[in-house]
């Protein structure tokens, strides 16, 4: 009988212990049921800690915000925005994958590691953690390029639309870091070598544009994922090819102008007939970009630009300056011509002593027009607004559609003018800049803030025959 007795206490032993263990750990069915955290939970819980749980029960959803058929994005990278009113966040895969825009996703957090060293980036821990579950739509949220630099919203890794603006850099095309301006400040916008809209010319104006921000160490970005989300006017040319003379065929370091100041001059580059300036009382020189060391910080190495100012003695008090006129064969057909220029840091010309004044932006500024010529010297007539640029140290691309004769009457032209312009257009750019100092030496003679031209560009609709 004793036995018996030992042996039950044994067995109800074990049952209570069995009984305790299974209280605390959920049944297998419990340890299946998923659990959606949204993205900013996922970055507030997460960024910074390490490897993420094992526990495959936690997963994220949204809609993919950025285009694998587009390559505007590494191509193991793709950005994936919570609902419209959601934050987004970066999410880099093992290899190259194919999420295109709109695509909804369901991602498994699990094993995964939130790396915040330049961007917030979610690194999988395999291929297999992110699924495509069907599509869905983001709107763009409307912001202004201000509201965004000024970092009061979480603009990250989501989806925004810019007002009415235009693009800057890469020579007219899409290419390399560009610059988007929509008059409340600016912000870059970047094209990747291998992006599939590279290379074609982006629109004279925009009406809105959509793209995806990127914060990249202190770098504000806007980055296109479709050249359709990229909307120009109805009424603007639709420019498919631009010819650019950046002046590389010059030598470095010459002086074009000579030093006779207040002239009409002329130089030729290569064949007379594909380029022909002429140019009044702004003194060109060809210059390296890396022959000024204040310079150094906005001009590329190696590379020829004209330097333009004046050095005179006539007795204007606060600004001179002249016209930079085109005038070739290539123009014919053109429906846009551009100049790309900047105010230099320059506070000295060469063979005079003397420094120029310190820059003023309130009183020191560069003013450009573009400027036709009806045929004759006694009458230029403008072809578009004045631009102002009163920093330093920037490029402008200033860009002005070259009217059709309906055009050029309404700008001044007589109809017998506009026929001629069009059959031999003249096109210039009036620059005119402020004074900054007036010296002694060798005479009484007036300096200006140097100008850096870049490049000059002209817009066709259609690819002209000789740049076949």
């Amino acid at each position: 009988m004793k036995k018996t007795v030992k042996f039950c206490l044994v067995a109800l032993s074990l049952s209570f212990l069995a009984t305790s263990c299974n209280k605390d750990s959920p049944s297998p069915q419990e340890q299946e049921i998923p659990e959606r955290i949204s993205i900013e939970k996922l970055k507030t819980d997460f960024s910074g800690k390490g490897i993420i749980s094992s526990d495959s029960r936690f997963f994220v959803t949204g809609v993919v915000i950025t285009d694998a058929q587009e390559k505007n994005i590494e191509n193991n990278r793709f950005i994936v925005q919570d609902g419209n009113t959601g934050q987004g966040i970066v999410v880099e895969t093992r290899s190259a994958h194919g999420f295109s825009f709109g695509d909804s996703v369901k991602i498994s957090i699990a094993g995964g590691v939130i790396e915040a060293a330049s961007e917030e980036i979610f690194k999988l821990a395999s291929d297999q953690r992110a699924e495509k579950v069907g599509t869905g739509t983001i709107t763009a949220r409307s912001v202004t390029v201000e509201q965004l630099l000024s970092g009061t919203q979480p603009w990250q890794s989501i989806l925004v639309k810019l007002g009415p603006g235009s693009f800057s850099g890469g020579e007219g095309y899409y290419s390399g870091k560009l610059t988007y301006d929509d008059g409340t400040g600016s912000v870059q916008s970047n094209i990747m070598d291998e992006a599939a809209f590279r290379g074609r010319v982006y629109p004279l104006s925009v009406v809105q544009f959509t793209g995806v921000v990127r914060k990249i160490a202190d770098e504000w970005r806007v980055d296109i994922v479709r050249q359709s989300l990229v909307e120009q006017p109805n009424d603007l040319p639709g420019i498919t090819y631009i010819y650019t003379e950046n002046f590389q065929e010059l030598e470095a370091g010459t002086s074009i102008a000579g030093n006779r100041f207040f002239e009409g001059l002329s130089f030729i580059s290569g064949n007379s007939n594909s380029w022909l300036m002429n140019y009044g009382n702004m003194v060109f020189r060809v210059t390296g970009g890396n022959s000024e060391p204040s310079d150094q910080a906005f001009l590329e190495n190696n590379r020829a630009y004209l330097y333009g100012g004046v050095v005179g003695g006539r007795g204007y008090t606060t600004e001179s300056g002249g016209p930079l006129f085109v005038n070739i064969e290539k123009l014919k057909g053109a429906k846009m011509i551009a100049i790309n220029l900047a105010n230099s840091f320059k506070d000295t010309f060469d063979d005079f002593p003397e420094t120029l004044d310190l820059f003023d932006p309130e009183k020191h500024a560069l003013r450009v027009v573009t400027i036709g010529l009806p045929g004759n010297w006694g009458k230029i007539v403008s072809l578009g607004d004045t631009v102002r640029i009163n920093d330093q140290g920037k490029f402008h691309r200033i860009m002005t559609t070259i009217p059709d004769k309906e055009g050029l009457i309404e700008c001044g032209f007589t109809e017998s003018e506009a026929d001629a312009f069009l059959s031999n257009p003249w096109v210039g750019f009036r620059l005119i800049t402020s004074l900054r100092s007036t010296f002694t030496t060798g005479g009484s003679r007036q300096m200006t803030t140097p100008v850096v031209v870049k490049s000059i560009e002209i817009g066709y609709e259609q690819r002209p025959d000789w740049a076949n």
